[in-house]
């Protein structure tokens, strides 16, 4: 191998390796949430970071009922549409 060849090598592993923890770090809560958000308020208050011990849909049936999601999603989706559709609207007329 010539010498240009080893240092891109050397320099693509020590990007990797930077974006692989970078990701770690960016999607560990993520995960903590998600693992979280099936266990009791007792399993959350001793320890965050364990397992549930069984899955408990509970937390989702209640923020169903108490939060109104679906109206909340509607709302979510339709403004999404609206602003979507204006921002291209917008931007094929400033491009023309």
């Amino acid at each position: 191998m010539n010498i240009m060849r080893k240092k891109k090598m050397i320099f693509n592993i020590f990007v990797y390796t930077f974006l692989g923890i970078a990701a770690l770090f960016c999607l560990l809560p993520l995960w903590m949430a998600l693992v979280n958000s099936f266990k009791t308020n007792g399993e959350l208050l001793t320890n965050v970071m364990s397992w549930p011990s069984r899955l408990r849909f509970e937390n989702y049936t209640r923020t169903f009922d108490k939060m109104n999601y679906m109206r909340s999603l509607f709302n979510t989706i339709f403004l999404s549409t609206l602003s979507v559709s204006v921002m291209v609207v917008f931007s094929a007329l400033a491009g023309w």
